[in-house]
């Protein structure tokens, strides 16, 4: 009696056969299934009995041919060309503010304008008039006035130490 065989791959559903070693072969060679199918002799087995079987062997070692084509690689990502990196200003001022020789005085105008944003929102707020909208209006634009102007003479300030650090440097 000639042997038959079950025929199993990731892209059927279940096992297909029992097919003569014939059979199998012209279907493999016609490319009808994949050619890296896999085989089971069949002696009777149920399908439970199948599926956990050890002894699934690559179907063209077992009928003699040909292993299937390797597949090819898949094709290279691209990637970007690698470009320097390049701090910006604001980074290179910050890494320079972290070395600096005048780091209390930078301390104290950062403190001195906090307090007097708080002293001008507090102060501003608790002044308010109650009732027109119109003075109500002209207090909050005074006080983002003043605010403006503090955090302006506070950035005047650290940029006139960036200059006394600058010049430090040169001398050193």
């Amino acid at each position: 009696m000639e042997e038959r065989y079950w025929l199993r791959h990731p892209s059927l559903t279940g096992h297909l056969g029992p097919y003569s070693e014939p059979d199998l072969r012209k279907a493999l060679e016609a490319d009808s299934f994949p050619r890296d199918s896999y085989v089971l002799v069949d002696s009777g087995q149920n399908e439970t009995d199948r599926m956990a079987s050890p002894y699934w062997r690559p179907a063209t070692a077992v009928l003699g041919m040909d292993p299937p084509p390797a597949s090819p690689a898949p094709p290279a990502v691209p990637t970007m060309p690698e470009v320097p990196f390049t701090p910006s200003r604001h980074a290179i001022r910050g890494r320079l503010r972290q070395d600096t020789a005048y780091g209390t005085a930078r301390s104290l105008i950062t403190v001195l304008a906090v307090v007097m944003l708080l002293f001008l929102f507090v102060g501003g707020l608790a002044a308010m008039p109650r009732g027109s909208s119109v003075s109500q209006l002209s207090v909050l634009i005074a006080i983002g006035l003043e605010a403006l102007g503090t955090i302006a003479a506070a950035a005047f300030l650290h940029g006139m130490l960036d200059i006394a650090d600058a010049n430090l440097r040169r001398q050193s």
